[in-house]
């Protein structure tokens, strides 16, 4: 490939990162369907398969990737994905040398992961509107009263064994990078377990944890201290009440308690991954500042599914005028790039007029701006 080829469907995570989903399906990246199954193979092994040599020769060809669709397709709507924020993480600012750039760093003679990414079962104590039932248990547990869904928890259930056989890999492998999700993952008994057996001195240089920051325990602040740097990723939606309506059963005290502690860790480092939907679209103003008032680094993505809850979804006055306010706050400005499309309002509308029934709340205490608007069959 020459030098002078403009590469632009490049992602950086299939040459460094691994994520293992709740069903076990192993892949570069989250946005990415499973290439194999850490039930049938380990990392290491689907490491070094051909699907992933392939797929890292076709990215450096400057191919375009069917797996890859989610990302291109965001980079249409907003302006940005996951993959050209792995370009920045990793400095590939100059398309034309991409390949010089994977040769110089090693990449293609890595034998194992630097970044794992691991989503350890659905075990989770909250039932986020948004959620899916591989994420949370109680949102599994949930559709199933409803009637939603027929999702069997089974399929989301790790054995111990693959668990313990695949972190005593990453040990001997030297990961820079061990990222725990859930579910909720500092519910995991079994990854708790491990992380508080684990020595003092060992080769993980940093340990994310995405969490929903209403779990913590003295456990927890033990294994923080054995990382040279801890990095909390925080799964918020709203501020205050707005959380608590989204992210049913969370309470907002309990949660800034929490993050009070987060912050006082003095090798710790605290993001914010706000899921973007037509629930929150329109109170995102209050979180970008309750965010910047904590010295909180705002990052978000936008729902795809289920399409009623993407945030374009809203009567096109209210979207309107929210659109014009957040043109004011760069941290998400690139959602001003589209316009209201609400030929899903009702279903919309139908799904929480459910949801709320069954767990006797009401999103007009949250927004009451929709009461007149509200639509349902």
């Amino acid at each position: 490939m020459s030098a002078e080829i403009i590469n632009n469907t490049f992602c950086v995570f299939p040459f460094v990162q691994s994520v293992v989903r709740t069903d076990g399906f192993i892949s570069p990246c989250c946005n990415m369907s499973g290439i194999s199954n850490i039930n049938d193979i380990d990392i290491e092994q689907y490491w070094a398969s051909e699907e992933i040599k392939q797929l890292q020769n076709d990215l450096l060809e400057a191919k375009s990737v069917d797996r890859c669709s989610a990302c291109y397709d965001q980079e249409k709507t907003i302006g940005k994905s996951m993959r050209t924020e792995s370009l920045k993480d990793y400095k590939f600012f100059d398309q034309r040398y991409y390949k010089k750039l994977v040769e110089h760093h090693g990449y293609l003679n890595k034998s194992f992961p630097s970044r794992i990414e691991m989503h350890l079962g659905n075990l989770c104590n909250l039932k986020c509107l948004t959620c899916r039932p591989e994420d949370s248990s109680a949102f599994l547990t949930e559709n199933h009263l409803l009637k939603i869904s027929t999702h069997q928890q089974s399929d989301y259930q790790f054995d111990d064994e693959v668990i313990c056989h695949n972190f005593e890999l990453i040990l001997k492998n030297k990961v820079d990078v061990l990222d725990l999700r859930g579910g909720e993952s500092m519910l995991m008994p079994v990854i708790k377990d491990l992380l508080n057996k684990l020595p003092a001195t060992h080769d993980i240089s940093v340990l994310r944890i995405q969490t929903n920051g209403t779990i913590l325990d003295d456990s927890w602040k033990n294994i923080f201290k054995k990382f040279s740097k801890v990095e909390i990723m925080l799964s918020i939606d709203a501020y205050g009440s707005g959380n608590e309506y989204i992210r049913y059963p969370s309470k907002w005290e309990t949660l800034e308690k929490n993050i009070d502690y987060f912050l006082s860790i003095p090798n710790g480092k605290i993001y914010l991954n706000c899921t973007v939907s037509n629930l929150n679209f329109l109170l995102l103003d209050q979180l970008v500042e309750w965010a910047n008032k904590k010295n909180i680094f705002f990052h978000y993505s936008t729902v795809k599914t289920p399409t009623y809850y993407q945030y374009t979804n809203l009567p096109k006055e209210l979207f309107d005028q929210m659109k014009e306010k957040l043109s004011n706050y760069p941290e998400v400005s690139g959602l001003t790039r589209l316009g209201a499309d609400d030929k899903y309002w009702v279903e919309f509308c139908n799904m929480i007029n459910v949801r709320d029934q069954h767990r006797k709340n009401s999103i007009f205490n949250m927004l009451p701006q929709l009461k007149q608007y509200w639509k349902t069959t």
